[in-house]
């Protein structure tokens, strides 16, 4: 679905997709936080579940990146770049 706010046409879906990862990656920050600090074990954010959690945040949000940079291109924006 697109959603137009002040002339620019908007797809609602990679904003609620970039929205998550930013949510999920500071849940992430949270868990290593307490790392950190010593209220979970040394090494917990680093292995198993975590690791993997970490690896899907970061591709999802540098895949949104890459979409949110190539989507203007595709809709006929024609800025300058430099």
């Amino acid at each position: 679905m697109r959603h137009r706010a002040a002339g620019k046409s908007r797809i609602e879906a990679i904003d609620i997709a970039r929205g998550a990862a930013l949510v999920a990656m500071a849940v992430y920050h949270f868990g290593w936080d307490l790392e950190f600090f010593g209220y979970m074990d040394a090494g917990t954010t680093v292995t198993g579940g975590w690791r993997l959690f970490a690896r899907s945040i970061a591709t999802s949000f540098l895949f949104l990146v890459g979409v949110s940079f190539i989507s203007p291109m595709k809709t006929g924006f024609a800025g300058e770049l430099s």
